[in-house]
């Protein structure tokens, strides 16, 4: 019998693509034989379309929540996983199908007592472009670049398990705060809640046999154009680095780098690398605040973290986007 678990969904808008999420998910339920009330809770971001009406009247044992202000990504996430009502929770982006027996082959990962989060293997709508999976790094000219290796694989530890379709902890979430408003609007701040999870001793599995369909970014990209995107994305890179990494060579390594990366980035085409720098540097406090709040929880090293992540020969060959977190 498959264990209970809740799922949290935070939603903005999502009246055209709920309704898939859901029916997938009742599927999965059903098929995994967990009896019904089923734990779903999805907390909306002061949507201005008919998401409430369409899951009151469609899905009634779903829990609606309905903030009270305008609160983003991560504050929905972490209100939504803070409600559920089971031990174990799958985080899901609204315009995220599941396949039926996603909910059969997490749980023997959470016997370890040491397990944070298990990544699922997430596919595009079209069924073969690779969204996400198991994430690997390297530490590059003073900053990290990390990427999903392309090849669905085995069972394996990853470096971060996306926040769009993975599931947690739920006391190990909460314990580190969820999602951290450092990162707000949107981009990292899944990779910095795995991150921190590595440093505190636990640990994130990749599971290929959790199989999801993302249709990407269906409600960032009614707010923010592509540029605005990446230049957020770009600036957080800068604050997770920041806030994270604090092995003393790492941190000389990055300040060493930093006046060719960011001097020189009008002169090779990447002005907006400049400019996401200069916003980072207005949250320099709270990081270095964030920075020290973490340091007296970490027990591994970055040193270590990075030594378990660093790609094959056998990864390199099936990653032909080696991103740098929109610093590349």
């Amino acid at each position: 019998m498959t264990p209970p678990i809740s799922v949290a969904i935070p939603n903005w808008n999502g009246e055209q693509i709920l309704p898939q999420c859901l029916e997938s998910l009742q599927t999965a339920f059903a098929h995994a034989g967990i009896p019904e009330p089923w734990d779903i809770v999805i907390t909306d971001d002061q949507s201005t379309d008919s998401s409430e009406d369409l899951v009151r009247s469609r899905f009634p044992g779903v829990r609606f929540i309905r903030l009270a202000t305008k609160s983003g990504f991560g504050r929905s996430a972490n209100r939504a996983v803070r409600e559920c009502r089971h031990e174990h929770v799958l985080l899901l982006n609204n315009d995220v199908l599941v396949e039926r027996d996603v909910l059969l082959h997490w749980q023997p990962h959470f016997d370890d007592p040491a397990m944070f989060a298990v990544a699922t293997w997430m596919l595009r709508w079209d069924g073969s472009t690779v969204d996400s999976g198991r994430r690997v790094g390297v530490w590059d000219k003073g900053l990290l670049r990390h990427w999903v290796v392309e090849d669905r694989g085995v069972a394996a530890p990853s470096l971060y398990a996306c926040g769009g379709a993975s599931i947690y902890d739920r006391t190990k979430f909460l314990d580190i705060g969820g999602f951290d408003p450092l990162f707000e609007p949107m981009y990292t701040e899944d990779f910095d809640l795995s991150y921190v999870a590595w440093k505190r001793g636990w640990k994130v599995m990749y599971e290929p046999r959790c199989v999801v369909y993302h249709y990407n970014s269906y409600s960032s990209s009614q707010t923010f154009t592509s540029r605005s995107k990446a230049l957020v994305d770009t600036k957080n890179h800068f604050l997770f680095v920041w806030k994270n990494i604090t092995a003393p060579a790492l941190v000389r390594s990055h300040l060493l780098w930093l006046p060719w990366r960011v001097g020189g980035a009008p002169f090779y085409g990447r002005r907006l690398l400049a400019v996401a720098f200069l916003a980072a540097l207005r949250q320099l406090g709270p990081a270095l605040r964030r920075r020290r709040e973490e340091r007296r929880h970490a027990a591994v090293s970055d040193e270590a973290i990075l030594a378990l992540f660093e790609p094959t020969r056998d990864d390199l060959a099936h990653s032909p986007r080696q991103g740098l977190a929109g610093a590349s």
